[in-house]
C-alpha cells in the first residue's frame, strides 16, 4: 500500500488534487461552522427564508448562464496545451462578450426580483434579499474568470490560495455582520462586500499572469474578429444547456419544495442535504474540476483516456465510501449536539438517507468532462432534462400525498440513479475498446 501511495503521489493529477484538497478542507470547516451559526443565530424559520432566497435566485440564474465559464475551462486548457495564442485570444474574447450578456441579464433579473418575490411568496423582503444576492453573483463573475484561467495554465497553488481566501472571506463576513446585528439582510450584504474586495486583486493577478504565461494581452484579446468566436459560442450554448439544467440541482429542488411546503421544511431539507453531501464535498468537486483539463490533454489516445477515466472513478469511489461510512457513524451523535436538541433530531433521518443515496455519485464524476471533450454534451442535456422533469414531478405531486421531506428524498433518488445510464453509454461508445 505504501508503494501504491508513493506511485500515486508522483502523478501530476494527484499532486494538483492534493493541493486543491488542502485549501478545500479549510474552507469546508469554516462553511460547516458557519452553517451551524446561521441556524443558531437566525433560527430555523429565518434560515428557511435564507434557503428560499438562495434557491429562488439559483433557479432563475441557471436559465440565464450562457455556458461561458464551463466553455472557457475546456477550450482555454486545450489552446494553452497547444500553445496556440490566437485561439486563446479568441476564447478569452468570447468569454468577455458572453459574460457581458450574462451580467446584463442578471441586472434585468434584479429589477424583476422584488415583484416576483411578492407574487410567489407574498414577501417583498425576499425580493430585496434576492437583489443583494444577484449583485454578489454579478461581481463574482470577475473573480471566477481569473480562477479558471489559473487552472487552465496549471497554476494550481495560486488558484487554491485565491479561491479559498475569497471563499473564507465570503463565509466569515456574513457571520460577522450577523453578530453585530445586521440580521438576515446583513448575511447577503456581507457576501456582496467580500466579493467586491476581491475584484481588484483578481484583475491584477490576471494582468500579471498574462505576461508570465505568455497569454494574449488585453489589446490582442479585443482585436479578435467577432466571427472567430462563433464556434466557441455554439459549443458554449450546448454546454450551457447541460450545465444550466444540471445547476437546477439543488436550487431547483428547494424552489419547488418552497412552493409546496413551509419554510421550516425547506430549512431542514437544506441542512440535511448540506450535511449528507459533506463526504462527497471533500473529494468530488476537485476531481471533477481537474478532470476537465487533465483528461483533455489525453484525448489523442483513447486507450490512455479510458484507462485514466476508469482510474479516476475507482479511486474516487473508494475514498468517497470511506468518508461516507465515517459520516454515517458520527452524525447520529453529532447532529443533536451542534444543531441543538430542539430540531437536531429531525435532521438525522433525512441526512443519513442522503448519505446512502449518494454512494454511487462517484460513478458519474467524469461524465461532463468527457462529454465536453468529445463535443457530445447534448447527451447529458437530454438526460438531465428527463431527470429533472421526473424529480420535480415526483416532489411536487408527492408533497401533496405524503410528507414533503419523503417526496424530497424520492426525487433525490431519481437524480442519483438515472445519470448512471450516461456513464455506461460513455464507456460503451466514446471510450470503447478496439475490439468492442
Amino acid at each position: 500500500m505504501i508503494a501504491a501511495l508513493r506511485s500515486l503521489s508522483r502523478m501530476p493529477f494527484v499532486r494538483d488534487l492534493a493541493t486543491l484538497q488542502v485549501g478545500r478542507v479549510v474552507y469546508m470547516g469554516l462553511t460547516f461552522v458557519s452553517s451551524i451559526l446561521l441556524v443558531r443565530l437566525l433560527g430555523l424559520e429565518q434560515f428557511g427564508v435564507y434557503a428560499v432566497v438562495v434557491s429562488f435566485v439559483g433557479t432563475i440564474k441557471t436559465f440565464l448562464i450562457p455556458g461561458h465559464t464551463s466553455a472557457l475551462s475546456v477550450f482555454l486548457a486545450e489552446a494553452y496545451g497547444r500553445k496556440d495564442k490566437q485561439a486563446m485570444g479568441d476564447i478569452l474574447y468570447y468569454f468577455f462578450l458572453a459574460n457581458l450578456c450574462f451580467v446584463l441579464l442578471l441586472f434585468s433579473f434584479a429589477i424583476l426580483a422584488r415583484p416576483l418575490g411578492m407574487q410567489l411568496y407574498g414577501s417583498r423582503e425576499i425580493g430585496v434579499l434576492a437583489v443583494l444576492l444577484i449583485l454578489f453573483q454579478a461581481l463574482d463573475t470577475i473573480n471566477s474568470f481569473t480562477l479558471i484561467v489559473l487552472q487552465s495554465v496549471r497554476s494550481i497553488r495560486l488558484k487554491v490560495v485565491m479561491e479559498q481566501s475569497a471563499m473564507i472571506l465570503v463565509t466569515l463576513l456574513p457571520i460577522i455582520w450577523l453578530l453585530i446585528g445586521g440580521g438576515l439582510r446583513g448575511v447577503f450584504v456581507g457576501q456582496l462586500v467580500a466579493s467586491a474586495l476581491f475584484v481588484p486583486l483578481s484583475i491584477i493577478v490576471f494582468l500579471r499572469m498574462s505576461r508570465s504565461f505568455d497569454l494574449p494581452s488585453i489589446r490582442e484579446i479585443f482585436a479578435t474578429p467577432l466571427a472567430r468566436t462563433t464556434p466557441y459560442a455554439r459549443q458554449g450554448l450546448l454546454i450551457a444547456l447541460d450545465k444550466n439544467i444540471g445547476n437546477q440541482y439543488p436550487s431547483g429542488l428547494f424552489f419547488v419544495l418552497s412552493l409546496v411546503a413551509p419554510v421550516t421544511v425547506v430549512g431542514i431539507a437544506k441542512i440535511a442535504l448540506q450535511l449528507g453531501t459533506l463526504p462527497q464535498s471533500f473529494l468530488l468537486p476537485q476531481v471533477g474540476e481537474l478532470s476537465t483539463t487533465v483528461l483533455a490533454n489525453m484525448s489523442a489516445d483513447i486507450k490512455v483516456l479510458r484507462k485514466n477515466a476508469a482510474r479516476v472513478i475507482k479511486h474516487t469511489l473508494f475514498f468517497h465510501l470511506l468518508l461516507s461510512v465515517g459520516a454515517f457513524v458520527i452524525y447520529p451523535f453529532a447532529i443533536p449536539l451542534v444543531y441543538s436538541k430542539s430540531y437536531g433530531p429531525a435532521l438525522i433521518t433525512p441526512t443519513l438517507w442522503i448519505i446512502v443515496l449518494s454512494l454511487l455519485m462517484p460513478l458519474t464524476i467524469i461524465n461532463s468532462p468527457l462529454l465536453r471533450l468529445f463535443r457530445k454534451i447534448h447527451w447529458s442535456a437530454i438526460l438531465t432534462v428527463v431527470t429533472f422533469l421526473l424529480m420535480w414531478t415526483t416532489m411536487f405531486v408527492g408533497a401533496t400525498i405524503m410528507d414533503p421531506l419523503l417526496a424530497f428524498m424520492a426525487a433525490y433518488l431519481i437524480g442519483q440513479v438515472l445519470p448512471l445510464l450516461l456513464t455506461a453509454t460513455i464507456f460503451r461508445t466514446l471510450l470503447a475498446k478496439p475490439h468492442d
